[in-house]
């Protein structure tokens, strides 16, 4: 992947980067949850920095990581 943080990612690139599947990551859209996203006609993007953004606003720090 490039350096570029403007690149917007497929569905499919996004489940690769987050290893979250497919079908969470269309629940969690149905639902408006998880990454923002923006949509044009039936294609959907996801932009990296909000995939990065959110996935490190779920991290959970436990105590061997400090």
């Amino acid at each position: 992947m490039s350096e570029n943080h403007q690149q917007y990612l497929t569905e499919k690139q996004y489940s690769e980067l987050s290893g979250l599947s497919l079908s969470h990551i269309r629940n969690q859209r149905w639902a408006r949850k998880g990454a923002s996203f923006v949509k044009i006609g039936k294609s959907v993007r996801y932009l990296y920095s909000d995939c990065i953004s959110y996935l490190e606003t779920n991290r959970i720090e436990t105590e061997d990581s400090r």
